[in-house]
């Protein structure tokens, strides 16, 4: 899949909880291999360490005149495994939203 999204020449990808279902590290390594940025807002590492390096919170495309902001979905627990989560942290979405758009 992620062949096709970079042949497609995609702007940007919001992971959703299937992206992390072999863990936090496969998805880092997914990161790495894609030609554009990974975006999620809410993403933390656990213990308030900030985000991860491979995620980025927006994508501004000034010539369009637009942010994207990335938000994964804060259910993870309910929808994921222990595994796939571990070392990070699902903030509420409007939170993470207000705080990004305000800041």
């Amino acid at each position: 899949m992620l062949e096709a999204l970079n042949a497609m020449r995609c702007d940007a990808l919001v992971p959703g909880n299937h992206d992390f279902d072999f863990g936090p590290g496969v998805t880092e390594e997914l990161a790495g291999a894609a030609r554009f940025p990974f975006l999620a807002a809410n993403l933390r590492r656990s213990g308030g360490r900030g985000p991860p390096p491979w995620v980025r919170p927006s994508l501004h495309r000034p010539e369009l005149r637009l942010e994207l902001v990335g938000l994964v979905t804060s259910e993870m627990e309910k929808l994921s495994s222990r595994r796939a989560r571990e070392g990070l942290e699902f903030a509420p979405e409007a939170g993470a939203l207000a705080a990004h758009a305000w800041a």
